[in-house]
């Protein structure tokens, strides 16, 4: 899927001042890699295959930073959102789903549980109620959209023909997802590779 390295986030990084990376799904570890390219007090990332965690964790041990967590991506940022005091800006990249198919340990449609599949809705109503609710002005950075997007033409939008990768529960959702934070932050789209959606804190 779409890889953040891709995109200039430099700019993002300085206007919103952003000091934590939280990030779901650490794969192969490419965010974590581009995060470490910043001044991030902390990079925390939750990778949902226990091998990989802890293959991740032992390689990035050169940097202090990076913690990588092995659990489902909702537990994760049940568990590490509110550690992070409130006026702690976060850089929050959202990039979990078919867990273990990156990887090539499974299919795109093996996991059956679809807040496990394709988690994304959970995560951003726990965000909305965990941080931003409470004051956060919290950066947030969405992959893939274009699962969620029948309406828009991506890059890559060609590979949902060919793969059973679409929700089924939470479908053509992404005007839902916007929504949600319509107070807090302006969106904006981008159609590159498989789709990015941007959040920023107005």
């Amino acid at each position: 899927m779409g890889a953040i390295r891709n995109l200039n986030i430099l700019d993002l990084i300085n206007k919103h001042k952003t000091q934590v990376f939280v990030e779901t799904g650490s794969g192969y570890g490419t965010g974590i890699f581009t995060a470490l390219q910043f001044p991030f007090q902390a990079v925390l990332s939750v990778e949902i295959d226990k091998e990989q965690a802890e293959l991740l964790n032992k390689f990035f041990r050169f940097d202090n930073r990076v913690r990588v967590f092995n659990d489902i991506s909702f537990n994760f940022l049940k568990d590490i959102l509110p550690k992070i005091p409130l006026n702690v800006p976060c850089f929050i990249f959202l990039d979990a789903h078919f867990p273990g198919a990156d990887l090539g340990k499974s299919k795109f449609s093996d996991e059956q549980n679809e807040s496990i599949r394709m988690p994304l809705s959970e995560e951003l109503k726990l965000i909305k109620e965990l941080r931003i609710n409470k004051g956060a002005k919290d950066l947030i950075l969405i992959d893939d959209i274009m699962l969620y997007d029948d309406d828009n033409q991506y890059e890559a939008s060609h590979q949902k023909k060919t793969m059973d990768i679409l929700p089924k529960k939470d479908r053509n959702c992404l005007g839902q997802f916007i929504d949600i934070f319509q107070d807090s932050h302006k969106p904006t789209i981008l159609n590159k590779e498989q789709g990015w959606l941007i959040l920023e804190p107005k």
